[in-house]
């Protein structure tokens, strides 16, 4: 070892790996489309939208690090899980300013969101539920609903504090920079849905070859004339002429291989100017 130091490996790490990962950013990539035409007929412009990174934790330790001050909702994914999103009213300020078309953040003011700021911040979380149902990626529709707006995610009390809960965001590329919607599902609900729903592999019989393509694989044979042992002084003094005893007597069949396994015991011979078996025994009977 190079160094005496140990870092204690974090599972979190290789979260966005797994398979509901990948479903999960597939999903968002696809409602990606749906959201951009929204905001390019709202504000102008279309607006990408993408999965943050993901990680695992318990709810009560991923609401210590949740400022009061954010903006919080609940998103219910069909009839199957409850999911909380939360925002930072500075993000909700921006998304309403390029709603309205103006220049400067700052010209909306400070402090608690408007009456419509909320309005608006409430059009932009509607419509993003709307994009992920219509990004859905399974064969039945699941709709994606969110609640009112309220203050402080800290207050809502969804999951129990034990509970593991995935840690991800809805990233949405707007014309002054990103805004992130922080997004937090029910680890084992989410991955059963995602895999039951739209994750069918396991459901799906395994591709046999047909008979027809077995019988036309290609398989080698080898045939073993036979070995001889030397010593390294002898070998060294091989030249080109020179005769090497092998142990196989010309009254014994030779051993051919298949994938290195004896199977047929055969008599070297001749066909015109190819070399030839003759197979005299099937050595696994």
């Amino acid at each position: 070892m190079t160094s005496s130091k140990h870092r204690v490996f974090d599972f979190r790490e290789i979260a966005a790996l797994d398979d509901t990962a990948v479903i999960l950013r597939n999903w968002v990539s696809k409602a990606s489309s749906f959201f951009s035409d929204f905001w390019n007929d709202a504000a102008g412009y279309g607006a990408q939208v993408s999965l943050g990174a993901i990680s695992t934790e318990s709810y009560a330790s991923l609401l210590e690090g949740v400022p009061k001050e954010n903006v919080c909702c609940l998103a219910e994914i069909g009839n199957y899980a409850w999911s909380m999103w939360f925002v930072s009213a500075e993000d909700l300020r921006l998304i309403a300013s390029e709603l309205l078309c103006l220049p400067e953040v700052s010209e909306l003011g400070d402090g608690d969101l408007s009456p419509v700021e909320l309005s608006l911040a409430k059009l932009f979380v509607d419509r993003l539920a709307d994009s992920l149902s219509d990004g859905w990626l399974g064969e039945e529709q699941v709709r994606v609903n969110a609640t009112d707006l309220e203050k402080d995610p800290r207050k809502t009390r969804i999951f129990r504090a034990k509970d593991l809960v995935s840690r991800t965001s809805v990233q949405v590329d707007l014309k002054a920079r990103t805004v992130v919607i922080h997004w937090l599902l029910p680890k084992q609900k989410t991955c059963d849905l995602l895999e039951t729903s739209v994750d069918r592999r396991k459901s799906e019989e395994p591709v046999c070859p047909s008979p027809d393509l077995i019988e036309q694989l290609p398989i080698e044979i080898a045939c073993q004339l036979g070995k001889a042992t030397m010593p390294m002084t002898k070998l060294s003094a091989l030249h080109v002429g020179q005769l090497i005893l092998l142990d196989q007597r010309i009254d014994q069949p030779v051993t051919a291989f298949i994938n290195e396994s004896p199977v047929y015991a055969c008599w070297p011979g001749r066909i015109g100017k190819q070399q030839a078996l003759e197979i005299a025994s099937c050595l696994n009977d």
